[in-house]
């Protein structure tokens, strides 16, 4: 507020001097007279400070300030605890960081405009103490401290990421540790939700981040088994046993999980989904063998029928005539299943086959049998 020079608690009438005229009754009556040269000058002054807020800090020390990065200290995650130190001219306002941190302020609309002015060695001190504790290494960008000996070897996409197992920070237990700081060595988000963890680890803590990489990471991996074993099951596929799924060898790091026949026995799962991935690993080779006996016991491989009679049934199609599947005639071996369309027709068939009972060279009779229904079908499809 300026005073005017008529009296000390009388503050100068801005409408009669800028606006030119004021109505009768003003608060600043005795105001109204010529103001002289030095009175008008100080009116001029206080005018242009008022229209053109300063946003260039004068006295800026950027010998205390350099080393902080405003848009970490100015993070949501802040803003929310609202712990911003209060501005010496009004202890409603925080203190504008850009303007003591940078040295100016762009905004003509910054909400702590009444603090864009120097600060006191005292102020300075409690603003310098505040952005070190708020700040240390916090930094969206380089870990500086990346222990390249410890966690290079892991990769995030193939880590299980499980939010319920994830070790939390040591400087806030209700924040999981940011995988992408420690693991990659940068975390380009400065909105990361873990901004408070880019801090270096204490050996006792990259201790606790390294077990858990290692027992989520090992070889879980959705591609190449680089253990695969040829010898032992490169005879096998995968998806003729996975007819017998509900008899598949659980694994060995989790009970409740089957083994995965893909990687295991093709020599790779592509499917990052897969429900087995915790299984994604190297077998022991006490699993080995307690998958190979498994294989072996299904004995599933190829049934040639050695007595096929290409001159009768060549002409038809099995794909065809299972469309009819309903009237085919019974094994004469067993009654309760029907004969065997693809050992019969097409002269082969697999040992996994539900009919595999029928796998036997038919008589003149059930080859008559057969082939009446053939042509019938045949016909009606």
């Amino acid at each position: 507020m300026l005073f005017s020079p008529w009296g000390t608690n009388i503050p100068v009438c801005l409408a009669y001097h800028i606006n030119s005229k004021c109505h009768d009754g003003c608060e600043s009556e005795a105001d109204h007279r010529p103001l002289s040269p030095v009175n008008a000058q100080r009116l001029l002054k206080w005018c242009e400070i008022q229209m053109n807020p300063k946003f260039v800090c004068d006295s800026w020390s950027a010998n205390l300030f350099h080393k902080f990065n405003v848009a970490n200290l100015n993070s949501p995650q802040k803003k929310k605890k609202k712990s911003f130190p209060s501005s010496p001219r009004d202890i409603n306002v925080p203190m504008c960081l850009a303007y003591h941190i940078y040295g100016k302020c762009s905004k003509s609309s910054c909400e702590s405009i009444v603090d864009h002015r120097s600060l006191s060695p005292e102020n300075a001190q409690r603003l310098l103490k505040w952005c070190e504790s708020e700040s240390l290494t916090y930094c969206a960008g380089i870990n500086s401290s990346y222990q390249a000996d410890m966690f290079k070897k892991f990769k995030i996409a193939k880590l299980k990421i499980d939010k319920k197992t994830m070790p939390s920070s040591p400087w806030d237990m209700n924040v999981p540790m940011c995988l992408t700081y420690h693991i990659n060595s940068r975390c380009s988000e400065s909105s990361c939700e873990s901004i408070v963890d880019h801090r270096a680890l204490s050996p006792e803590n990259a201790q606790r981040l390294l077990k858990w990489c290692e027992s989520a990471s090992l070889a879980y991996c959705a591609g190449v088994n680089s253990s695969y074993q040829a010898d032992m099951f490169g005879k096998f596929k995968a998806a003729k046993l996975k007819i017998h799924k509900k008899t598949i060898p659980t694994s060995p790091w989790d009970m409740n999980v089957p083994m995965c026949l893909e990687y295991h026995i093709d020599g790779r799962c592509s499917e990052s989904s897969c429900e087995s991935i915790v299984d994604h690993r190297a077998l022991p080779p006490k699993n080995a063998q307690r998958l190979l006996k498994w294989c072996e016991s299904l004995k599933i491989f190829k049934c040639k029928n050695s007595s096929y009679q290409a001159d009768v049934f060549g002409k038809f199609k099995v794909a065809k005539l299972k469309k009819d599947k309903k009237t085919i005639p019974t094994s004469p071996w067993d009654n309760r299943i029907p004969m065997c369309l693809a050992y019969h027709i097409c002269g082969q068939c697999s040992s996994s086959c539900n009919s595999v009972m029928d796998h036997h060279a038919l008589s003149r009779m059930n080859t008559k049998c057969l082939f009446d229904w053939c042509e019938k079908s045949d016909k009606a499809v």
